[in-house]
């Protein structure tokens, strides 16, 4: 439940966050989203019960969420950011360039699979504590490798292969025996490596697909459908008691090829200009001038694209 409850603070948090950064700016956001998460923290180690300390998690949350999604933001802003004269709205880009409903998904199922692996490692057997050590510690090699990634490889192909790699561990689960723990400790962490590989990869790839304009908010709400896979993931698991138990090793691996086919119908975006404006992304024969010769003047982008 205390799982749950931080996923729904986040999910909440990143919807706010989103608006209130676009609107008023990164910064103000960024610090107030801190002082939330530390009074809430320091207040519930104070709750005399356990409603009021599911309120604090709740408020921790939503200030994680806001550090999240105006953090990175910012960061990316400081590469990207140029000036721009309309604010427009996420639900216009939405109808432009249908890749946004993709990322949407790519997020839910990288948090949905994260989340529902960590989990699920404290019951594969053996020593419940020694799995979550390793759990976490297969993302080490993620940290050091993925800078590497990230600067010289583009972006789908390491997050298509991952996706495959996880979908294959999870359904080599199902049909290993049960008295072969390491097995299936050992293709579990290998799943959640590369799963990891995707969330990180995600946060930087996730970004770019939005235009400068609403990339706040296109990423929050991306954030906010990977707290609704968080927050779900926790009773996926619970259906190998009332089913059958490779129900939840099916669902991860089905899941897993759905989003490696979501991904081909990205765009790629690695080495390319980003855009700052919708307009940019409803037509690409001008912004593939735009990166080419430089800045468009907006009223170009508004005329019609000639053979």
């Amino acid at each position: 439940m205390n799982q749950t409850v931080f996923m729904l603070g986040m999910l909440i948090g990143v919807f706010i966050s989103g608006h209130l950064s676009d609107r008023f700016g990164r910064r103000p956001v960024l610090l107030g989203s801190l002082c939330l998460s530390i009074v809430s923290s320091y207040a519930g180690a104070a709750v005399p019960n356990l409603s009021f300390f599911y309120v604090t998690r709740f408020c921790s949350a939503m200030g994680v969420a806001g550090i999240q999604n105006a953090g990175v933001c910012l960061c990316m802003l400081f590469h990207y950011l140029r000036k721009c004269k309309v604010f427009l709205q996420l639900s216009s880009l939405r109808k432009a360039d249908p890749s946004v409903g993709n990322s949407r998904i790519l997020s839910f199922a990288t948090s949905f699979l994260y989340y529902a692996l960590t989990f699920g490692s404290a019951r594969l057997g053996g020593n419940m504590y020694i799995n979550l050590l390793i759990s976490a510690a297969v993302e080490l090699p993620v940290c050091v490798v993925l800078p590497l990634v990230v600067k010289f490889v583009k972006r789908k192909p390491p997050i298509i292969v991952s996706f495959v790699v996880t979908c294959v561990a999870c359904v080599l689960v199902i049909v290993v025996p049960e008295d072969m723990v390491v097995t299936k400790i050992s293709l579990t962490m290998i799943g959640k490596m590369f799963i990891a590989t995707v969330g990180n990869i995600n946060f930087v790839y996730g970004g770019e697909v939005f235009p400068t304009v609403i990339r706040t908010v296109g990423v929050g709400t991306a954030i906010l459908c990977s707290r609704i896979g968080a927050a779900i993931a926790p009773f996926v698991r619970e259906l190998s008691k009332s089913t059958h138990v490779a129900v939840p090793s099916v669902i991860y691996g089905v899941l897993s090829i759905v989003a490696a086919i979501m991904v081909f119908l990205l765009p790629e975006t690695f080495n390319r200009q980003l855009s700052d404006t919708i307009l940019e992304i409803e037509n690409p024969e001008k912004l593939a001038k735009y990166q080419t010769e430089g800045p468009i003047e907006e009223t170009e982008l508004e005329q019609p694209v000639t053979a």
